[in-house]
């Protein structure tokens, strides 16, 4: 049916018919996706977002969004 969580899942693409990810493009992407929080702090690999107060519990929500839509990937319970 329309709107249930079958037909959501019947609509994603098996992960085996998806390209793979470039862990080069990943990384880009989600850091730009930071950067746009970031005051300015130039984020590095090593770095605890969390620590830096650049991400919260809210962006965290946001950042995890950003990742399932941005990637086609679930990253929820399942």
């Amino acid at each position: 049916a329309p709107g249930s969580p079958a037909a959501a899942t019947e609509q994603e693409a098996p992960a085996e018919s998806r390209p793979a990810l470039d862990p080069g493009q990943v990384r880009s992407r989600v850091r730009d996706f930071l950067l746009r929080f970031s005051r300015g702090h130039n984020l590095r690999d090593d770095e605890d977002i969390f620590a830096l107060g650049i991400v919260n519990s809210l962006l965290s929500m946001q950042l995890l969004n950003f990742v399932e839509t941005e990637f086609q990937v679930s990253l929820g319970e399942g």
